[in-house]
């Protein structure tokens, strides 16, 4: 019990954990940008909004954090994915087999599992768009 509390008086954070996850997903942005994204003209978010009247056409990439959407100059927590939406059905194919070709690059410069989702959203003004949802393990 002596042990016990003398960890819990020190001062001991586990911040590190959620600096050193997020530092991993600032690697795979790099990563993504240079070698996926900017083929498929995938930009970072900015003002996107989220309604039936205003949903965004153009593909853009925001960060999921403790369950919410929020755009990289927002970011404030642990990061738990990558978003990736607007990805249209004749693209959809190519844009996986590119995510799913950096998966070695991916674990050797973060140490982490590369993991992709995808899921179809229709949308009246854009028809079938696909959106990707891409974490770390």
């Amino acid at each position: 019990m002596k042990y016990l509390k003398q960890f819990n008086e020190s001062n001991t954070s586990f911040e590190w954990l959620n600096k050193q996850n997020n530092e991993s997903y600032f690697e795979l942005v790099d990563i993504l940008q240079s070698m996926v994204f900017d083929d498929f003209d995938v930009f970072r978010a900015t003002t996107e909004t989220f309604d039936e009247e205003n949903y965004p056409d153009h593909k853009f990439w925001l960060y999921q954090v403790d369950g919410k959407l929020v755009a990289p100059k927002d970011l404030n927590g642990v990061i738990s994915s990558i978003f990736v939406y607007n990805i249209t059905p004749e693209e959809k194919d190519s844009f996986f087999e590119s995510l799913k070709g950096l998966e070695t690059i991916v674990e050797d410069i973060t140490g982490k599992q590369l993991i992709i989702g995808e899921e179809a959203y229709y949308n009246d003004r854009l028809g079938d768009v696909y959106d990707f949802i891409i974490k770390l393990k």
